[in-house]
């Protein structure tokens, strides 16, 4: 088939077919219990100057600076299975998406108030939080220790007193304790102007000593540039946060520069090893939250799968790119609705998806 018969095919893809799409998937992945959702973004490279949503910026990988698109996904955790996507402007931060993605899920019928939202750290703000919490929407979010002080100050206070046989989550290997944090939240008229929040801390011995080993080799490798001078201590950099330059007098060489680990600070950076947080509304427990991130992680390959099979769109406007993201949509739907039934009926043993393919192309 001709490459302009399949634009002009994809172009017939409207908002229409797109809605009938989500509702279907909503309907056949419905639950009494409430649904997890998982939101996430990637950056995808676009050509064609009337593609009005592309901007110019670099990817999350930080490849190069090009003209792209945000897509945002919506996966159901329950089913493993993408329900929704919508594109935005390349230069989108994912903090700001979630109010509007929220009133879409509305409008096509899935209640976000009956639902929890499973984020990554990607989207997580003090001002994020607030409109969640004014909103009542319900979510668990992952939350970087090293940019909130507030959790590096929990993960300090707690230390190895995680280690706790109650706190142990056998499946998950890992332990994990629940502290309270408390966010203001202005109102108006009465009422409280805060709001307790659910923060788990977890600890895996496993993860503490991979990260403390690439630590090490990350401090030894800083070490050599500075020694080789292919990288100086400037002011608020990363190498001046890790080592200090010492000055000493050395029989027949004169002034010699060293570079010394500051102590303290190793420490501190290895006393972070093997931990991770999450902050929630408090509606999961402490069990739930580390499940449902969990199976988060596992479809983000889903997601990943997205990005591999979609080319780089050469469409000279934004209907024949909307038709390509919605059959690559559908394929992606199908495969992990396929890995599922693997899984259910323990296929996945015995063949990948690869092999299963090729044995269903050889059936006659």
């Amino acid at each position: 088939m001709h490459k302009d018969m399949i634009t002009a095919l994809l172009r017939l893809v409207d908002e229409d077919a797109r809605s009938i799409t989500f509702e279907r998937l909503r309907d056949a992945n419905s639950s009494k219990n409430a649904t997890l959702l998982a939101l996430d973004s990637t950056s995808i490279a676009a050509l064609g100057e009337l593609l009005y949503r592309a901007s110019r910026g670099f990817s999350k990988e930080g490849i190069r600076d090009e003209d792209q698109i945000e897509l945002l996904t919506v996966y159901d955790l329950n089913s493993r299975i993408p329900i929704y996507y919508r594109t935005l402007e390349g230069k989108i931060a994912d903090v700001s998406t979630l109010e509007n993605t929220a009133k879409d899920l509305s409008r096509d019928g899935i209640d976000p108030k009956k639902s929890i939202f499973v984020l990554d750290r990607g989207f997580y703000s003090d001002e994020n939080v607030r409109k969640m919490l004014k909103a009542r929407y319900k979510f668990v979010c992952a939350i970087d220790i090293k940019k909130n002080s507030f959790v590096s100050d929990a993960v300090f206070a707690t230390g190895m007193s995680v280690q706790r046989a109650d706190n142990f989550i056998e499946d998950r290997n890992l332990y994990c304790t629940r502290l309270t944090h408390t966010i203001e939240v202005p109102r108006r008229g009465r009422g409280e102007n805060s709001k307790d929040l659910a923060l788990d801390v977890c600890y895996n011995p496993l993860r503490a000593e991979r990260e403390q080993k690439l630590l090490s080799k990350k401090l030894k490798k800083m070490r050599i540039a500075l020694e080789t001078g292919k990288a100086k201590l400037e002011p608020k950099s990363e190498y001046s946060r890790f080592f200090e330059a010492v000055k000493k007098k050395v029989y027949g060489k004169g002034t010699v520069t060293t570079y010394v680990v500051k102590s303290d600070q190793e420490q501190k950076e290895r006393s972070l090893c093997g931990f991770f947080a999450y902050l929630s509304d408090g509606s999961l427990t402490k069990e739930e939250v580390v499940d449902a991130y969990a199976e988060r992680m596992r479809i983000e390959c889903s997601f990943k799968n997205f990005k591999e099979r979609y080319n780089r769109p050469l469409h000279s406007d934004d209907q024949g790119v909307d038709g390509e993201i919605y059959v690559t949509f559908l394929t992606v739907v199908l495969e992990s609705w396929i890995r599922e039934r693997m899984k259910q009926h323990g296929l996945n043993k015995k063949y990948t998806m690869r092999s299963m393919f090729d044995e269903i192309e050889g059936i006659e």
